[in-house]
């Protein structure tokens, strides 16, 4: 049989083999991805504002299906507003922090009004650690801050955006240990912006 015949007789074959078995594309949609450790909503009070004037903001970090570590100093306690030798009055809890932005996502506002999850003094070792200052959320179990941020003092629409940041570096050699059991949070988790007009 001439080799070109041969050839047209193998074109259908191969397409029909094809069709049978999925393409790596396909397959690697398929595959499930891992929920997130946790998730973080934001609220405001009010839709609209003043200028310069107070925005009081509500988020709401909830565990995912397995459970998260967080940071023991993001909880919230009657004292807070209180304790600034913590660190942890109510607009700065070690683990939240809120930004107002621009509708294109500059920063409108230069101050902040959270904090990161740190410590002062030489850290213990990582196990230690680990031990002492996070503490595991239940399966969907949630952690809330309340706090107020100063409103842009031009008018317009504004987006605000908060996150749980456990931004120090010595949180990437914890994640490693096994008790960790990969539920660590040691990335930022942020909230999807809420709109608000300043007038």
């Amino acid at each position: 049989m001439p080799e070109a015949i041969r050839l047209r007789l193998l074109v259908p074959l191969f397409l029909l083999l094809l069709n049978c078995f999925p393409n790596a594309e396909t397959r690697s949609q398929e595959v499930p991805t891992e929920p997130p450790r946790a998730t973080l909503t934001a609220r405001i009070d009010k839709a609209v504002s003043r200028r310069g004037g107070s925005i009081q903001v509500t988020l709401t970090l909830r565990a995912g299906p397995r459970g998260a570590y967080v940071s023991r100093w993001s909880r919230v306690s009657s004292s807070d507003a209180r304790d600034f030798s913590s660190g942890r009055s109510m607009s700065n809890v070690s683990g939240f922090d809120v930004f107002v932005l621009t509708l294109s996502g500059k920063n409108a506002d230069p101050i902040g009004h959270g904090g990161v999850a740190d410590r002062w003094g030489p850290p213990p070792p990582p196990s230690e650690r680990f031990k002492e200052e996070f503490v595991f959320l239940r399966p969907g179990k949630e952690e809330t801050w309340s706090g107020n941020v100063d409103g842009p003092a031009t008018p317009g629409k504004y987006q605000i955006v908060g996150v749980y940041m456990p931004a120090y570096d010595q949180v990437h050699d914890l994640v490693r240990l096994p008790e960790t059991q990969g539920l660590l949070i040691a990335d930022v988790v942020r909230s999807a912006p809420v709109i608000i007009e300043i007038k």
